[in-house]
């Protein structure tokens, strides 16, 4: 079985989205499904390379023209989405012609739904459409749209259009899925499938002595995140609690590792709060790397603010170290309260407070045997829940139900 995967970027980008399609095709390859990719020309408007290879799968790249008359058209709204859609449209074209693929795969947001649609129904090929959060919410949380203006509910009326055209709808939240069902779709074409985690790959491990040495953390309890640093991830907040958390137990250490729209005010913060010696920028990391620094982080903080969007979508950058046997501490919105459960796999605290986020971190920071009890756990916990190895098997079953 031959299956398309549409995807605006993909690695070596490092971010949850990238990584869930990664998971997804590595595991298709090992239960007969052959997947391969096709990006936007938003992975990389000027990547030299047509198609490159991961682990043994195609990744075919679109690119822009690069014209005259194409820059200034991608420098206008509206116009620059027209291309983008254009240009993959032809690409996945090309593919479905070159290698007769049996279904048509297209994960959010609508610039990749769009074109796979229409070639789906024009080479009569079933079609899956996957919803990893609303895009236009997404917008609103970087700034990029105002929620209700014209063009958010044009973004939702065309993802509603896609969503009643296609075979097969799936999604990666229950709450999302409560969402899309409320627009008028039946639940039967509705399938949950959710964020995963590689065992095998995130599994404990010796903190990187090269890492320790390096950031010269070495005898210190680190917190950490690891991701983008979007407004939405609500990293301000834990650089609030830094002064809170440090007046208790000032050998901790903050290890903040990614990029992101936010690094600048996040620095501008802990310059303001005289903090510096406390808090660590690494800047992004590469997939390769990026084993090491979960390796040194003992607890993990996942800040994410109250928001349409992190209430509806689940994040997966938590699942990745509680696979490692790691604490993890998030704050209590939808997203993640769908994947931390209290002493189990995890700790909550009150959104947008860092009062709380301190308080519930200095719970895990000063109490030894509590946190050693909840790494101990939280391993065999999500895999038993959350392992692709079991995951998925259902994309497999999904693919034969409309076939």
């Amino acid at each position: 079985m031959k299956v398309l995967h549409v995807l605006n970027h993909s690695v070596p980008w490092n971010d949850g989205y990238a990584i869930r399609s990664k998971h997804i095709v590595d595991f298709q390859k090992k239960i007969r499904i052959s997947p391969m990719v096709v990006t936007s020309p938003r992975h990389e408007p000027e990547i030299s390379g047509m198609c490159e290879i991961f682990d043994d799968i195609p990744y075919y790249r679109t690119v822009f023209k690069n014209s005259l008359l194409e820059r200034l058209q991608c420098k206008l709204p509206v116009f620059k989405e027209y291309v983008t859609i254009s240009h993959i449209e032809k690409r996945i074209v090309e593919i479905v012609e070159k290698e007769k693929v049996d279904i048509i795969h297209s994960h959010s947001p609508i610039f990749c739904g769009l074109p796979a649609m229409w070639v789906a129904k024009r080479y009569n090929i079933p079609f899956v459409y996957e919803a990893r959060s609303n895009w236009e919410d997404s917008a609103v949380e970087q700034g990029k749209l105002k929620r209700g203006d014209a063009r958010y509910r044009v973004s939702r009326y065309l993802e509603t259009t896609i969503f009643k055209s296609c075979d097969a709808i799936i999604t990666i939240a229950n709450e999302l899925k409560k969402e899309i069902v409320s627009r008028g779709i039946s639940p039967d074409r509705v399938y949950y499938v959710p964020n995963g985690v590689d065992g095998e790959r995130f599994r404990p491990m010796e903190k990187d002595e090269k890492i320790v040495d390096q950031y010269e953390i070495k005898g210190k309890i680190i917190v950490g995140f690891i991701g983008s640093f979007y407004a939405f991830e609500g990293l301000m907040y834990l650089i609030k609690a830094v002064p809170k958390i440090i007046k208790e137990y000032s050998e901790t250490k903050f290890l903040i590792v990614g990029d992101g729209d936010e690094m600048e005010n996040l620095k501008g913060m802990v310059r303001d709060l005289g903090i510096d010696s406390y808090v660590i920028f690494t800047g992004r990391v590469a997939y390769v790397d990026i084993l090491r620094y979960y390796s040194v982080i003992d607890i993990f903080v996942y800040p994410r603010r109250s928001e349409r969007l992190t209430e509806l979508v689940t994040p997966l950058k938590p699942l990745e170290a509680m696979s490692m046997g790691k604490a993890v501490l998030g704050s209590n919105v939808g997203g993640i309260r769908e994947l931390v459960k209290e002493w189990k796999t995890g700790i909550l605290f009150k959104p947008c407070d860092p009062e709380d986020l301190a308080r519930r971190c200095l719970e895990l920071i000063q109490n030894q045997e509590k946190r050693d009890m909840l790494c101990n756990n939280v391993r065999a916990l999500v895999l038993a829940e959350r392992s692709w190895n079991k995951i998925v098997e259902e994309y497999e079953e999904i693919y034969q139900a409309i076939l």
